[in-house]
């Protein structure tokens, strides 16, 4: 059982060592990319027959350096005509970015 025991540790270890650890300079530099995506589904307006639908899409890639992101709002309306903020229509807003 100790043999058994000795040959998965030092297995274990010869393993270990065999995987090349980056160097600090080549973690920092490297970019990571990140997607995330969110839905709301219809959500009704208060006071009026009308609602909206939201979907959200973000993009982001950074390092330990620097970071870039993009993020896109879609809004789908529905009974335009029955909200108060509308020109009854048209809707009132279709799409929101950022890039920062």
């Amino acid at each position: 059982m100790r043999i058994v025991f000795w040959l998965f540790c030092t297995l274990g270890l010869a393993f270990a060592q065999e995987v090349p650890k980056k160097e600090l300079l080549e973690r920092m530099v490297e970019p990571k990319l990140t997607a995330e995506s969110a839905f709301l589904n219809q959500a009704d307006i208060k006071g009026s027959s009308g609602g909206v639908s939201v979907m959200k899409n973000r993009i982001r890639i950074n390092n330990e350096f620097a970071s870039l992101s993009y993020t896109r709002w879609d809004f789908h309306w529905n009974g335009v005509e029955s909200l108060d903020f509308s020109d009854k229509i048209h809707m009132p807003i279709k799409a929101l970015q950022t890039l920062e």
